[in-house]
């Protein structure tokens, strides 16, 4: 049964969960810092979420936990200083369990606007610790100036350069056919999908709206100026603003810095280590000792090439799937399926899969065991949108 509390606790206590009362809660009106401070001293104790922040936080005078996060007639008036005694909190906390994984128990949003798309690579590219949604050009029209020119990024190395013109120009080229295109991709949709009677207008024009976006789409130059929204928790900001610093590219490095500056107001403690990582900025190198020079002129025979995989996939797949039904090791069970038929391996796996309704039922794991390389060649475009698939290796 939940711990019960008694009137004084409940008073002090109950603006911080959405419950008194239940196993089940959340944690509200509390910085993320406190958030990830009080999980990481409740992986260590006996007592309820609930007891660990009335016992060790509220009644423990050297916490300055009302400093904090304000009294609960009266908001903390100044939420830059409360973060500042909160780090103090924190690191007195750590201090005594030196766990790093408390950093992922804090999460922040962050808003990333006018970056540009090769930027937003960068920000979208983490597979763990990070949610990011970008503004989708499959949805959003790319084709109104602002301040006289279209939105897409001015490098200062490049603005300095005697290329700048010819970089203005070609950028201003590509808005243009993208702005005279995307009106013809419309007509185009509409003329192949006539509007059936089962649609409104306004479903009907969005759904126009967003083929035509998706066809043309793929002209936008990697400059384009987007938006980026991320959540993430502290170790995974910690490890991106360190490879940020570590890019060759002057923007994402000063994309860096200002998440640095502003992660430190709200989250300090855990992206205190972030800085230039001279293995990272090592690793991005070209390969000293490679035979193959940037000038070899690239092949386009093939656009999509499968260049190995995995002959035994259906087995390995198919052990995996058996594996959890029964109490015979990988290997009896390997042994078992090597003398099956296919059509056996077959129906293992197409009645694992069988109730699947749409692409949100995942297919499973038993389906990571195997892997497929493949070589593609395509437009940026493209890229992107296997990009923003982030299991995808």
């Amino acid at each position: 049964m939940p711990e019960k509390f008694d009137s004084q606790e409940s008073a002090l206590i109950g603006r911080y969960f959405t419950n008194l009362d239940k196993d089940i809660f959340c944690l509200i009106n509390l910085p993320e810092v406190v958030k990830g401070t009080l999980f990481s001293r409740y992986s260590r104790t006996e007592k309820t979420l609930r007891r660990v922040l009335l016992d060790e936080f509220i009644n423990a005078p050297e916490m300055e936990f009302e400093e904090i996060v304000g009294s609960p007639n009266q908001n903390q008036s100044d939420p830059l200083l409360a973060i500042e005694k909160a780090e103090r909190f924190y690191d007195r906390v750590l201090v005594g369990y030196g766990d790093d994984s408390v950093a992922e128990l804090a999460g922040v949003h962050i808003a990333c606007e006018n970056v540009s798309s090769l930027a937003a690579d960068y920000l979208t590219n983490p597979r763990i610790g990070i949610s990011p949604l970008e503004k989708s050009a499959r949805y959003v029209m790319f084709d109104e100036k602002v301040d006289g020119d279209y939105l897409y990024y001015k490098d200062p190395s490049i603005m300095a350069s005697k290329y700048s013109q010819d970089y203005i120009d070609s950028m201003r080229n590509l808005f243009q056919s993208y702005k005279s295109w995307i009106y013809e991709a419309m007509d185009y949709v509409r003329e192949v999908s006539p509007k059936d009677s089962e649609s409104s207008d306004r479903a009907y024009a969005s759904a126009v709206r967003a083929k035509a976006c998706d066809i043309v789409k793929n002209i936008l130059p990697a400059s384009r100026l987007t938006n980026v929204g991320l959540f993430g928790n502290g170790r995974a900001y910690e490890y991106l603003i360190s490879s940020l610093y570590s890019t060759q590219l002057s923007e994402t490095q000063t994309i860096g810095n200002e998440m640095h500056n502003e992660l430190r107001k709200v989250i300090p403690s855990f992206v205190k280590r972030s800085q230039r990582n001279e293995y990272l900025v090592h690793r991005r190198n070209p390969v000293q000792n490679s035979k193959l020079v940037s000038s070899r002129e690239l092949s386009t025979d093939n656009s999509v090439r499968l260049l190995d995989f995995d002959e035994d996939a259906e087995k390995v797949v198919a052990a995996a799937i058996l594996y959890p039904h029964t109490q015979a090791s990988m290997v009896e069970i390997e042994r078992v399926i090597e003398s099956e038929s296919s059509e056996y391996i077959d129906n293992v796996i197409k009645e694992y899969v069988s109730n699947r309704s749409s692409r949100r039922d995942r297919p499973g794991r038993p389906f990571e065991n195997v892997f497929y390389t493949f070589e593609f060649l395509s437009s940026y475009g493209v890229y992107r949108d296997f990009h923003r698939h982030r299991q995808l290796t």
